[in-house]
């Protein structure tokens, strides 16, 4: 690296010291008076969202990005940024009390459709379907192990 360079002598003007016209100056601040926000974020944007354009304000078309962020890469800080909106606009609020205390529900695993219409058998007596469509041949026992 090279040295830094160092003026000798006792003068205003010359080597390593250029007129105070020509040096360099520093950067005034954005006017951020003169941009209005709120303005900014509420105009119209045509968005094409499942081959429909849509129109949408540009503060919505932000917000919907950030949450698409946060969910796809969960990244603290943009999953930071969402909940830090969202309470400002006062949309996260505190779940009510569980009825009865609470629980936990412990489902056990492997058992055969007949099994869970045994235990979810509604009180009138009739059986109802379980809600798979498919069935595991494994888990009922039928399959060759």
């Amino acid at each position: 690296m090279s040295k830094k360079k160092i003026a000798t002598g006792n003068y205003e003007v010359g080597y390593c010291r250029p007129p105070k016209k020509h040096q360099f100056k520093r950067r005034r601040k954005a006017a951020v008076d003169s941009i209005d926000a709120m303005a900014v974020l509420g105009q119209s944007v045509t968005v094409t969202k499942n081959g429909v354009a849509q129109q949408m304000s540009a503060y919505e078309v932000a917000m919907r990005a950030s949450v698409k962020k946060a969910i796809k890469d969960p990244s603290v800080t943009a999953i930071l940024q969402v909940l830090a909106i969202a309470e400002k606009h006062g949309l996260l609020t505190t779940p009510p009390e569980p009825i009865g205390g609470g629980g936990v529900l412990i489902v056990p695993g492997r058992l055969a459709n007949e099994d869970w219409e045994e235990i979810f058998k509604p009180r009138n007596g009739k059986a109802g379907k379980p809600t798979t469509k498919r069935s595991n041949p494994k888990r009922e026992g039928n399959a060759d192990e």
